[in-house]
């Protein structure tokens, strides 16, 4: 549709070619991606997500909906844990047809954006020969290279804290992570519940790990993106 605006998120698999169990990785992003389709489905996703070329995903979100592309990118990588993912989100229009069951073959600003991004993140990791978090990468290109800055800047800064957790910390945090992009409001209660231990030990690792500032600082990415992009009706 003319005017209105996507968020076009394409994802990749770090370093796949080395991955042993490549086949059974391969499984799980494909049952990850078919969730979020079936649990988003039309209400929010313009195209469903779908593995486009061995290691590398795509689909094409809404904007103005209930699913920001931020806890998208983040809700596959926790899914996807210990396997490393770099992320690129293009926000723009679209200039082809969309199919709504598959973000193939569609084209426009939207994915140019993306693709533009990914390159980027992919040349910075080759010229420094580390990815850019130990973690992979989320990045967003809208265009507006100020708004992009302030974003990217706060996606950097908590992947550096993410990647300094040990394998506990990771773990009782992206439980958080979660909790807080699947609710409305986060609650260390519902983590501990989930996870089987005391609110008392979640919120010792999480200060421990930095954690409230890294959930801190992903939730106000998300919220500058929906409040420039409206929570509910396009700009």
């Amino acid at each position: 549709k003319m005017g209105e605006v996507y968020f076009a998120l394409i994802g990749d698999i770090i370093g796949s070619r080395s991955i042993e169990s490549r086949a059974e990785i391969q499984r799980r992003l494909g049952d990850k991606l078919r969730e979020i389709n079936e649990r988003e489905g039309d209400k929010n996703l313009a195209a469903g997500f779908v593995i486009t070329l061995g290691d590398e995903f795509q689909g094409l979100i809404r904007a103005g909906g209930s699913f920001n592309p931020i806890y998208a990118a983040l809700e596959i990588k926790n899914a996807m844990y210990p396997v490393k993912l770099r992320f690129a989100i293009g926000i723009g229009g679209m200039s082809t047809d969309i199919d709504p069951n598959m973000a193939i073959g569609a084209d426009g600003e939207a994915f140019h954006r993306a693709r533009e991004s990914m390159n980027l993140v992919r040349s910075y990791e080759r010229l420094h020969s580390v990815p850019r978090e130990g973690d992979g990468a989320v990045r967003i290109n809208s265009g507006d290279n100020s708004f992009d800055d302030t974003v990217n800047t706060l996606l950097t800064l908590t992947g550096v804290i993410r990647k300094a957790w040990t394998e506990r910390q990771g773990e009782i945090a992206r439980k958080c992570l979660d909790c807080m992009m699947s609710e409305a409001a986060f609650s260390q209660t519902e983590a501990a519940k989930e996870l089987g231990i005391t609110q008392g030990t979640v919120s010792k690792s999480l200060n421990s790990s930095n954690a409230l500032a890294y959930l801190g600082g992903v939730g106000m990415a998300a919220r500058l993106i929906d409040e420039r992009y409206g929570n509910g009706g396009n700009e």
